[in-house]
């Protein structure tokens, strides 16, 4: 069965996106990075994160090159649909990263950039996204702030039951959020909710290594 990767409702998190552009991802690695990591780094969007070495990974300006974004759905057709949400025109989703060795369902992560008031505090903030994940209606929803290299964050945790491509499918959504300025970054990871267990601290490894680079 062809492997899939779900382009969650998650949009909605981030209306008004900013209009700078994005360069192409770029592997490096650092001391600081975890074993097994490698860094990628969107430069002008001006954010890098760690993902396991072995997750394929495609940003925006990338996807809006046409060819590139071909060969790298033709690569890995499980990010067919992520790679469409990254190529729309000022789409706030600005980086995806897949595990290929997924089953049914491809484990993934993406990033997207928002804009919001400058002025809102963190707890206006928290509040105001933590109400638009109660009003999907998750299950095993937990949060709570976490310190990332960047400053102070707030993570979620939860369940969501998603029918895809006619197939009920719960997954597990562990999304860290930042706030520099007016911009949000939403850090998003999916995976089969039976595989949460396996992946919780891969996750949480990968978060902590998202740094703002400008």
């Amino acid at each position: 069965m062809r492997r899939i990767v779900a382009v969650l409702p998650l949009l909605l998190l981030a209306v008004g996106c900013g209009g700078s552009k994005e360069s192409g991802s770029h592997s490096t690695t650092r001391a600081e990075t975890p074993e097994g990591f490698t860094v990628r780094h969107v430069r002008d969007e001006g954010f890098s994160i760690a993902v396991p070495t072995g997750w394929r990974s495609i940003d925006a300006s990338t996807a809006l090159t046409g060819s590139s974004a071909k060969q790298f759905e033709r690569d890995n057709p499980a990010a067919a649909g992520a790679v469409e949400a990254l190529a729309r025109p000022n789409s706030p989703m600005k980086f995806v990263a897949i595990d290929p060795a997924g089953l049914e369902f491809a484990t993934n992560v993406n990033v997207l950039v928002s804009r919001i008031p400058a002025d809102a505090s963190f707890e206006r903030w928290t509040s105001a996204e933590t109400a638009q994940i109660e009003a999907l209606n998750p299950t095993h929803l937990t949060k709570g702030t976490v310190q990332l290299p960047a400053g102070k964050g707030f993570r979620l945790r939860y369940h969501a039951r998603l029918t895809i491509r006619g197939t009920p499918r719960e997954l597990a959504i562990h999304q860290y959020m930042l706030k520099r300025g007016p911009f949000l970054y939403v850090i998003t990871f999916t995976t089969a909710a039976t595989e949460e267990s396996q992946l919780a601290k891969t996750f949480e490894k990968s978060a902590r290594t998202f740094k703002l680079t400008s």
